[in-house]
């Protein structure tokens, strides 16, 4: 019922493609009371996807979709982890990871591994790491990072931030 008060300005059958563009844009725009209470913002893309689940549907396609409770990853895979593990309980995650590609060609991602571990108990030993980030000259790593800004004018936008080693200032004299 919560989404449907969201759209049901978008979803009269007399608003031409643009008008209903410009009612979607409107109801974006704005923050709508939340089902917990709090004020709630919803996207474009989701507003119109809900249009469109509405004239397949009606009321029951504007209903959540039940997640799925079944695990993804199949429990060969993870005991197939869980002996690797066992078997040198030096070993990290990412280690673990990279040798179930090799053996099956794909592998689960390594936070699944670690709470695949945590939840048998397994020892979580924590080597000291050096050299990560370590380079032997300018430019040789780089570290980067992207964050998915606010919709301006209709656009997406996205902040992008890189960093590298320093270049060493040399002093003469």
């Amino acid at each position: 019922m919560w989404r449907y008060q969201v759209i049901r300005e978008a979803i009269d059958p007399e608003l031409t493609p643009k008008q209903r563009g410009l009612v979607v844009r409107q109801i974006a725009a704005q923050s709508h009371p939340g089902q917990q209470g709090g004020a709630v913002m919803v996207s474009r893309e989701t507003i119109d996807r809900w249009v469109s689940a509405w004239r397949k549907g009606g009321f029951e396609a504007l209903a959540p979709k039940d997640r799925a409770l079944a695990p993804r990853t199949p429990q060969e895979v993870l005991d197939l982890a869980a002996m690797l593990k066992r078997e040198r309980p030096e070993r990290t995650c990412a280690q673990v990871r990279r040798i179930l590609v090799r053996m099956t060609g794909d592998a689960p991602s390594e936070s699944t591994i670690l709470r695949h571990f945590r939840s048998l108990g397994l020892p979580m030993i924590h080597q000291e790491v050096t050299g990560r980030f370590e380079a032997d000259f300018v430019n040789e790593i780089w570290v980067g990072d992207f964050l998915h800004g606010p919709i301006i004018n209709g656009r997406k936008t996205y902040l992008a931030a890189f960093l590298c080693r320093p270049v060493p200032v040399l002093r003469r004299g």
